[in-house]
């Protein structure tokens, strides 16, 4: 079961589609059993973020990632009962990232998991063709639902994102799958390669004092 959660605000509060809802046909969301939410903001939050569209504080440009993120603790664990339940199972493994970190399934597989991991990922920069095993990625979390792990660390400022350090939280040995962060065709990285480019030729230098 796949949930994905979506808010129709951008990062700075402009308004935009719920890209995913768009791009999924009624088959596949029944075919791969996805469920879609779309996050809810309130309207002070709304109002907030207009303030803050044209202010240099950094804290508004985390605001709306911070609440969607609350938002998504305060649903997991009545999500993971209902899920069990529906199904059947005594326990299921909970993957928790954000959607351009997947899991390579055959690995998960035959993981030995009794709590928690951050799952090493390959880092695909370009393409498809481009992975970096340098740095490694290791920012979502992978954690056996009946372990208690969730239970021992859940708090209101909890947030499952970048617990490689502690929280009984390491990254995995192995290579557990991919993140598609900055990922593009070659015809839109060489557009975006030419454009920096000339903006650094074009950029005028000022004279140094002597």
């Amino acid at each position: 079961k796949t949930i994905i959660l979506e808010s129709n605000l951008s990062h700075a509060g402009y308004p935009k589609p719920l890209h995913v809802r768009d791009a999924l046909t009624p088959d596949e969301i029944a075919r791969h059993r996805i469920e879609l939410i779309n996050v809810p903001f309130g309207y002070d939050l709304e109002q907030r973020m207009i303030n803050c569209r044209n202010s240099s504080n950094v804290k508004c440009t985390w605001l709306l990632e911070v609440a969607q993120r609350k938002f998504v603790m305060s649903m997991l664990q009545p999500t993971i009962d209902r899920t069990l339940s529906e199904l059947g199972l005594d326990d299921v493994l909970v993957h928790m990232s954000d959607l351009d970190e997947l899991l390579d399934i055959d690995s998960v597989r035959n993981l030995s998991l009794p709590g928690c991991v951050s799952p090493k990922l390959r880092n695909f920069v370009y393409g498809e063709r481009c992975p970096a095993t340098y740095p490694t990625w290791s920012r979502s979390v992978l954690f056996r639902a009946k372990s208690g792990w969730l239970a021992r660390h859940a708090s209101p400022s909890l947030q499952l994102r970048k617990l490689a350090k502690g929280k009984e939280c390491n990254p995995s040995a192995d290579w557990l799958g991919w993140h598609f962060g900055y990922f593009m065709p070659t015809e839109r990285v060489l557009v975006r390669r030419a454009a920096t480019t000339f903006e650094r030729r074009v950029r005028p230098r000022w004279p140094r004092p002597h």
